[in-house]
């Protein structure tokens, strides 16, 4: 398959990364946008004028087809929106207590089409008239002073995006590059601002899975997650700043594990008896929270969840190892993507709703603190690189402050008890000074065939979101574009991340932290130092049981606020990648929404009934239910599948744009920055290291047989 024929069938194939090329070149055209000072910004004009030209429209806004033409035109628009038209009043017929009343439905229906008509005719007749505006629209794209030029082959116009790369870089002027080492306060500090920038996400996982896994009331236990999820994330960015993608990117939780480890024990043989509803006598049989048999409880439920993660890491491995990411990709788009992510925390806003809701109040000042630190205060720079501490922080005295005051209940079934302060405090007195977590803490792994399939729904989303990580570190590091090679060892080295938490019991995976990427940019420090620092501050935080008692004293409605910021940002980057798609077109529109509501409505309604499910195979029962309860697999696996088979460009299901944001990463200048340390040496001298694709001498099978042809002349 040659290069040509590698393009058309996917984009990002790892082992053809440095051989692509942009789609306009083959094209023969080229655009050039010039503002007033000559600079060239992001333009969308060629799309607007290839857009103008396919339309050719046979009638326009003023023109009158024949009669008959009009009937039929009529009818289509009409029968186009029909279904969203009448899908109103059958939802809300129930609400109005009309019921079984289809009479009384028929009439609704009756007058909505009956108004809605009204409306269009009045719109079209004295109403804002849109079609007519287009030709304005046109006339104003032109009055401003940006100019178009379109030229050929042959043309003296050359299209180059050197300008921006320079201008960014002359903007960043970092203060320390990728392979300098700061003086070591410094990177002490910086490690420290990195690993406090990415912990609220960290820690939120564990409190969210736990009552999942029946850890209940269990405060002891649930430090003792804290403690083991710090540890695991520390080394796992240790390895990856090593013998990983080596750019200076801190690995963290994933949410992407976490719908899978719900739809898992949501399964009638993992559900904790402490989360059913019970009445009468039946609570007799049930341990005391804090027991030893309540221990036993929820880390039998952690083994299975852990084992079930260790073979699902394993596979990340072989993908990272095999060089496979990039055929992976050529199926996988923005769209998949964003609908993926997007559904990730969509799927969890019930749970962080249940801590909100123990006190509203505190949850929306938590939030309205983030967003004035984060935003409206983010040019102070204690605000900009802390905001979510500083919130926490501030919200966590508040609830002290209403404590102490007696302003909240006492009552533990009173609004408001949830925000005390005093109610899980015994913690930080069970909890020893220190403890070091070890592999097999809470027992060894078991594995679950139904847990292992949810699991590797998860590290597909988390592959897909640890590439997009890769480039913006790079580009924010200065570190030119991250070769096939480093890209797959990366995706590797996560999987190994994510199989150091299963054998520790973590109930966690890793991933790359965007957020600490965006910490690179402000403090213009890219040094791989500082992570290798944050790493180090992880696994000694992780080792400090007080520290991780104190994180589970927090008030739950502070965690419900800041779940609703974290959870929404991760909502946001999903649908960033939407930015690549053309979302005018009725295709995505379709696919996208299509997909999103699928993966929403079929995940609960199984989950509310487990037993409908019934093949008569009670692990195939198992698998079916995990998998088809985890919300982003099911809108995955429909994204995926529509994107593929409904017909549509690549331009308009977002490929070329999509590879095109990577040109603007220049080709790596220093060879060093992805080689291996300590032994890059020796692995240069092995001819058959050419052939492995997380090995820096690794080489695509087309720029072998270059190589070879160049020989031979």
């Amino acid at each position: 398959m040659d290069k040509r024929d590698r393009e058309e069938t996917g984009f990002l194939s790892t082992t053809d990364h440095d051989e692509m090329i942009c789609d306009h070149e083959d094209q023969n055209m080229h655009v050039q946008v010039n503002g007033k000072n000559g600079s060239v910004p992001h333009d969308n004009s060629l799309e607007i004028i290839n857009e103008s030209q396919s339309k050719k429209l046979l009638y326009k806004v003023n023109d009158v087809p024949p009669w008959y033409l009009c009937l039929i035109l009529g009818f289509q628009q009409a029968f186009t929106s029909i279904s969203g038209i009448i899908a109103l009043p059958v939802i809300i017929h129930k609400s109005m207590c009309m019921g079984g009343d289809t009479v009384g439905l028929s009439e609704l229906i009756q007058t909505a089409l009956f108004t809605v008509g009204m409306s269009t005719i009045t719109q079209s007749a004295i109403g804002i008239r849109f079609l007519s505006a287009i030709d304005d629209m046109q006339s104003d794209h032109q009055d401003k002073n940006i100019h178009v030029q379109v030229s050929g082959k042959d043309g003296s116009v050359q299209q180059d995006n050197s300008l921006e790369v320079i201008e960014e870089s002359q903007s960043r002027k970092l203060l320390y590059r990728i392979t300098d080492v700061p003086p070591w306060y410094l990177c002490i500090i910086l490690g420290f601002q990195q690993s406090f920038t990415s912990i609220g996400g960290i820690i939120a996982l564990p409190v969210i899975i736990h009552k999942s896994l029946c850890m209940g009331g269990d405060t002891v236990g649930l430090s003792e997650l804290i403690q083991t999820a710090l540890f695991t994330v520390g080394m796992a960015t240790i390895v990856q700043s090593v013998i990983g993608i080596r750019l200076p990117i801190i690995q963290g939780a994933t949410a992407a594990f976490l719908i899978p480890v719900i739809a898992l024990m949501s399964q009638p043989e993992w559900r904790c008896p402490f989360n059913e509803e019970t009445s009468g006598n039946d609570t007799i049989n049930l341990p005391e929270v804090g027991s030893q048999q309540h221990r036993l409880l929820w880390t039998r439920r952690l083994s299975v969840v852990s084992g079930s993660l260790m073979v699902a890491s394993v596979f990340q491995m072989f993908l990272g190892v095999t060089g496979l990411v990039g055929f992976l990709l050529r199926f996988i788009g923005p769209i998949t993507i964003s609908v993926v992510t997007s559904s990730i925390s969509l799927s969890l806003f019930p749970i962080i709703t249940s801590y909100a809701q123990k006190q509203w109040y505190i949850a929306f000042a938590t939030i309205a603190l983030v967003v004035t630190f984060s935003q409206y205060l983010k040019r102070w720079k204690i605000c900009e690189l802390f905001p979510i501490l500083l919130s926490v922080g501030l919200s966590w005295l508040l609830c002290f402050v209403l404590t102490v005051t007696g302003v909240f209940t006492d009552d533990p079934n009173g609004w408001g008890y949830g925000a005390r302060t005093d109610i899980k405090t015994d913690v930080l007195t069970k909890t020893s000074w220190f403890r070091f977590p070890h592999p097999g803490q809470f027992g060894w792994p078991s594995v679950s065939i139904a847990g292992t399939c949810g699991m590797l729904a998860g590290v597909i989303a988390s592959v897909m979101e640890s590439i997009g990580d890769y480039y913006a570190c790079a580009l924010q590091s200065d570190a030119g574009k991250p070769p096939s090679h480093a890209i797959n060892r990366g995706i590797a080295v996560e999987g190994l991340g994510c199989l150091l938490c299963g054998l520790w019991g973590a109930g966690i995976g890793t991933t790359s932290y965007s957020e600490n990427i965006g910490a690179i940019s402000i403090t213009r420090v890219a040094s791989r130092a500082v992570s290798l620092v944050a790493g180090c501050i992880f696994m000694i935080m992780g080792c400090i049981g007080k520290v991780a008692a104190l994180f589970v004293t927090i008030p739950e409605p502070v965690l419900g606020g800041l779940f609703h910021v974290t959870l929404g940002m991760v909502l946001s980057v999903g649908l960033s990648n939407l930015q690549f798609v053309d979302m005018s077109s009725p295709r995505n529109i379709f696919v996208v929404g299509t997909s999103i509501s699928i993966g929403q409505t079929l995940p609960n309604w199984l989950n509310a009934n487990i037993s409908s499910i019934n093949t008569g195979i009670t692990l195939l029962d198992q698998i079916i239910n995990v998998l088809l309860g985890t919300h982003m697999f099911v809108a995955g696996i429909v994204a995926c599948f529509l994107d593929n088979t409904v017909p549509g460009t690549r331009e308009e299901r977002g490929f070329t744009r999509w590879k095109k944001s990577t040109d603007i990463l220049m080709e790596n200048t220093d060879s060093n920055v992805y080689d291996f340390p300590f032994f890059q040496r020796f692995l240069n001298r092995l001819s058959w290291t050419s052939y492995i694709p997380v090995c820096p001498a690794f080489q695509s099978k087309k720029k072998r047989e270059n190589a070879i042809q160049q020989t031979h002349f």
